[in-house]
């Protein structure tokens, strides 16, 4: 659990429990944050009610990791040590490597300019030439709702292959320390930062910076405090940043504010939506969201309307932001989900599959060979976590079956490809 050791289940910890549920629970339920908007609609007894099943998840979560150990007979704390004193193994031609992490390069590129292409307005675009604040905040949702068969291939080739990809040419420069690699990781990582940020979302870059720090972690065998500093001041920074391009206050000042958007965005703004939920969920909003997670074409077939919880609770706190298409999601903490979905069942339930997922790559990781493609999943996953995103993705798997699917056929086109060049 060292800060100078992350791993996913730290991490989890750290950066998804304390720094969002944990805060913000006891923040709301003492009072101290009802000057903000967001807790006026709540009674009293909410305010307690969330903070206390958060505290129930918090203990919950890790148990259900260690019963998971014990039924698969996975000794995981032995396992880290060891995993974590072993060396990177990597090609040893480098030639090849730089072969590799050329096509990953080629690829990665055309990825970015055919999505973009297809994209009508690209909202960091229309923010940072036009300028105009505004109109970038409704290409952000025009983006998510009219990309038609092109949001799979910015989701599963922009969003999630191209980050892996600088990961992986992250491991290569820092085992071969060769400038040629330094120089192509550089280029995947500005990629991948383009493919974040293009539709102006301030978190997705920051938590892709974080994973950095994993790597190293894992390279490095332990980090030094300084390195682990820098990281976290740096992900702070782009976020300041980024509220900065996309609003009117100072970044500094914000930083200086206590009640600033900033510090809402990290402690409350991800956590909220729990408490609502339980405040709206079934007798303010009635429309049930149980379905949450079937596939598109079975509720299309079946004719259900196929809206998210974080959809409605938006709807319900800021019905203007949706119909002019400046509000889409009121994402938070994985319980508001699992409450507006399935209930108290699913607020009992919900952290032992939470906790079960997490787990599972973790273990993953630790019964395999230690390569920069499973280090680059691995960290991929860990910084796509977002217990703050809701449960469905945990409880259909959504957030491990595409990268590993990715990750096997990835791992599978190397292996054909090193046998072609060598043969």
């Amino acid at each position: 659990m060292s800060l100078l050791r992350l791993n996913t289940i730290s991490y989890v910890f750290y950066f998804q429990i304390i720094i969002s549920a944990f805060f913000g629970s006891i923040f709301l339920a003492t009072g101290i944050i009802d000057y903000h908007p967001y807790a006026e609609p709540l009674s009293d007894w909410v305010k307690v009610e969330s903070w206390m099943w958060v505290m129930y998840s918090i203990v919950m979560m890790p148990l259900g990791m260690v019963f998971f150990n014990y039924f698969v007979g996975v000794k995981p704390l032995i396992l880290f040590k060891d995993y974590f004193k072993r060396d990177v193994d990597t090609l040893k031609k480098n030639g090849l490597e730089f072969l590799i992490l050329l096509m990953m390069l080629l690829v990665s590129a055309s990825i970015l300019i055919f999505i973009f292409q297809k994209i009508e307005k690209v909202p960091l675009f229309t923010l940072l030439i036009d300028g105009d604040v505004k109109q970038a905040a409704i290409d952000r949702v025009s983006v998510r709702y009219s990309l038609g068969w092109m949001d799979y291939v910015k989701n599963l080739f922009g969003l999630m292959m191209i980050p892996i990809f600088a990961y992986y040419s992250y491991v290569v420069a820092q085992i071969k320390k060769k400038w040629y690699f330094y120089v192509i990781c550089l280029a995947l990582i500005c990629i991948a930062s383009l493919m974040l940020a293009f539709d102006t979302q301030k978190a997705p870059l920051a938590f892709f910076v974080l994973g950095f720090l994993i790597l190293q972690t894992f390279i490095s065998k332990g980090i030094q405090l300084k390195y682990f500093l820098l990281f976290g001041i740096l992900a702070i920074l782009l976020i300041l940043i980024a509220y900065q391009l996309t609003g009117k206050e100072n970044a500094l000042g914000m930083f200086l504010e206590p009640t600033s958007a900033f510090y809402g965005r990290v402690f409350l703004t991800g956590y909220f939506a729990f408490p609502l939920s339980l405040e709206f969920f079934p007798d303010i909003i009635s429309q049930p969201t149980y379905y949450s997670g079937f596939p598109s074409f079975v509720l299309s077939f079946l004719d259900i309307e196929n809206t998210e919880s974080a959809r409605l609770v938006m709807m319900q706190m800021n019905p203007e932001g949706v119909i002019n298409g400046t509000a889409n999601l009121f994402s938070g903490y994985y319980l508001g989900e699992a409450y507006a979905n399935y209930g108290y069942l699913g607020l009992i339930i919900s952290p032992f599959i939470v906790g079960g997922v997490v787990q599972v790559v973790h273990n993953y990781l630790l019964t395999h060979k230690k390569d920069p493609l499973i280090l680059a999943f691995y960290t991929f996953i860990t910084v796509k976590w977002l217990l703050g995103s809701g449960v469905v993705s945990f409880l259909y798997l959504k957030i491990i079956l595409f990268p590993l699917v990715f990750y096997i056929g990835t791992k599978f086109l190397l292996k054909l490809f090193i046998k072609y060049i060598e043969d």
